[in-house]
């Protein structure tokens, strides 16, 4: 994480309630991110640093902590500050694990949440769930949960698994994962400018974080043509 003070208190709200244990990578923020974070029983916080969003490295902070939970902890869930997993009604995500025990790798929906133009403006001391209900199945987004003993890792930006036991792995359609990524443009567009990385233009990863501010205005306005087309996202999650 890197200055996500307006997100945090949502993220540990939300996985208090599913994890046993949380471990934040922090790429020294400057606001209140540490503090929040710091303030959980929950939380153990770790520092590292990079220029923006250096995903080798991101990678590598990452594995170790992986490799740390093995014999500790029977799944990892390795997500974003605005990447929620959920599970379909009526179903707890610790009786779907537990349903999978013969499993090592288990891909969710993706689940992209975008704001509409008749939401009314984001208040970041209520309920993101509440205010941004309506989004689109997006596969991009079905960021695996990994057993710790599996050989399988993510390729850069964590968007698909290699070296895995295909036998032990697939798609779990009752688990989800909500993207809280375009619920407010001056929001999304701040997101996605911190995160340029030297390193990731020169290993060709990234580009869409080394843009202009026309450019990102231009991409939210190509989205917003998606809304006839949403659906509520506990609808999608089933």
């Amino acid at each position: 994480m890197k200055d996500e003070e307006r997100l945090v208190p949502h993220f540990l709200a939300h996985y208090e309630r599913i994890a046993d244990s949380i471990v934040v990578w922090d790429n020294e923020s400057t606001d209140r991110t540490v503090e929040l974070l710091r303030s959980h029983p929950k939380v153990e916080v770790r520092t590292f640093h990079t220029d923006g969003l250096d995903d080798a490295r991101h990678l590598e902070v990452l594995l170790e902590t992986k490799e740390e939970s093995r014999g500790r902890y029977d799944w990892c869930i390795f997500a974003d500050a605005d990447e929620f997993l959920t599970s379909s009604r009526g179903w707890d995500i610790r009786r779907i694990l537990k349903d999978n025990v013969d499993m090592e790798v288990l891909f969710p929906k993706g689940i992209q949440i975008l704001a509409r133009p008749e939401d009314l403006p984001l208040d970041w001391s209520q309920s993101l769930w509440e205010q941004r209900k309506w989004g689109y199945l997006e596969p991009f987004y079905e960021k695996a949960l990994l057993r710790p003993e599996t050989k399988g890792w993510f390729t850069p930006g964590r968007h698909a698994v290699f070296g895995a036991d295909p036998s032990r792995t697939k798609k779990e359609p009752r688990l989800s994962l909500i993207h809280f990524d375009r619920i407010d443009f001056d929001h999304w567009a701040s997101r996605k400018r911190r995160r340029r990385s030297s390193a990731n233009i020169q290993n060709g990863w990234g580009w869409h974080y080394d843009q202009s501010l026309e450019w990102y205005r231009s991409e939210w306005d190509k989205e917003m043509k998606k809304v006839p087309l949403l659906r509520e996202w506990e609808e999608l999650a089933g």
